[in-house]
């Protein structure tokens, strides 16, 4: 004879004061440096879509590659801005699209979301691309706040405790973004990397940093 017993589920804690971790958060938190990134490679790296340009906005978030295109090329997309974009939400690391399909490739900032699945996302993007077609990636080459949010934790909780929101080195700078291109299937001498400038507007740092903590404390 034998007895069962169903063990009561516990509710993952959730303080009050946390603000959801939704899309709308992460648009707080990033602000414009998305958007601002990505016109400044439309506007300042690229030469002008033209009509038969198919472009892939890669993990889009909230479309802010499609926004910088639509606002830094108006007179090509004014005419098509009704029917010009269509969505499709599928893992990055198998995408459905067709060998050799886009003329333009933008996996703006959506890397450091993959965690160690970085491999076939980045293979993903050099099959999806036509032959002489252009494959922009970006990614952090340094985060500002990372350092005093890292001296902030050791002072408070000391080297013992984990950091909780350190991003891992494969994440961020040029050997690791050049590394996704060539693992992707890209040749070396075909490969470009610049860097740009660009900063979030912090109105309230009590949001902020409510905003912060929420976001990170939900990971």
């Amino acid at each position: 004879m034998s007895e069962t017993h169903t063990m009561p589920i516990k509710e993952l804690f959730v303080p009050k004061q946390m603000i959801s971790k939704t899309m709308a958060l992460y648009k707080e938190l990033t602000g414009d440096s998305s958007i601002d990134a990505a016109a400044h490679t439309i506007t300042h790296l690229l030469p002008p879509f033209t009509a038969d340009a198919i472009i892939q906005d890669n993990g889009c978030g909230t479309g802010e590659v499609t926004k910088a295109i639509m606002e830094s090329h108006p007179p090509e997309v004014s005419h098509s801005r009704k029917l010009a974009v269509e969505a499709n939400f599928t893992p990055t690391q198998s995408l459905t699209f067709p060998d050799h399909y886009f003329t333009h490739l933008f996996s703006n900032f959506f890397t450091s979301h993959l965690n160690d699945n970085h491999d076939p996302a980045a293979k993903q993007v050099y099959r999806t691309l036509k032959s002489g077609g252009i494959a922009i990636v970006s990614r952090w080459a340094a985060m500002a706040h990372g350092e005093p949010i890292k001296r902030a934790h050791l002072g408070t909780r000391g080297p013992v405790i984990p950091f909780p929101i350190a991003m891992p080195t494969q994440w961020y700078g040029q050997d690791a973004l050049r590394n996704f291109y060539i693992i992707g299937g890209f040749k070396g001498e075909d490969i470009n990397i610049t860097t740009c400038n660009v900063s979030i507007e912090a109105k309230d740092l009590r949001r902020l940093m409510s905003a912060t903590w929420s976001f990170w404390g939900a990971s």
